[in-house]
């Protein structure tokens, strides 16, 4: 394995949970065909667009619907095993729900970093499973 794959590997394990995939897995060979691609897939082309609108409330500082992206971005998050992004994006949600999101700034762009990692986290889970 060369440092690329290495770091790939680290990113993988650092950002996603691999119990969830493997629960994902364990469907497949139940009989859910491509069920961890598709998935993973779903959430890649449907998270950046919340990720967009997330983005804009922040912006804007509406925190009904920073509340409202940040729930839903957090649901996805979850199903794919993206538990640390679903952790900052729940802290997020509480304090838009409350009115009191104490430096947005810093919590979006957590959040932002956070969600580069898993995408490309998730976009490795699926070169591997092509290998």
């Amino acid at each position: 394995m060369n440092k690329t794959e290495k770091g790939e590997n680290q990113a993988s394990c650092d950002s996603l949970d691999q119990s969830v995939l493997d629960g994902l897995r364990a469907l497949e060979s139940s009989g859910s065909i491509d069920l961890l691609s598709r998935v993973i897939n779903l959430y890649l082309s449907s998270s950046i667009d919340l990720v967009r609108l997330l983005e804009a409330a922040c912006d804007s500082g509406e925190c009904e619907k920073i509340e409202q992206y940040a729930h839903g971005l957090k649901s996805s998050c979850n199903n794919v095993g993206a538990l640390s992004l679903g952790h900052y994006l729940e802290s997020l949600e509480a304090e838009a729900r409350n009115g009191m999101i104490k430096d947005v700034n810093k919590s979006l762009t957590t959040i932002l970093h956070e969600y580069d990692r898993v995408t490309a986290a998730l976009t490795q889970e699926l070169v591997l499973k092509c290998r």
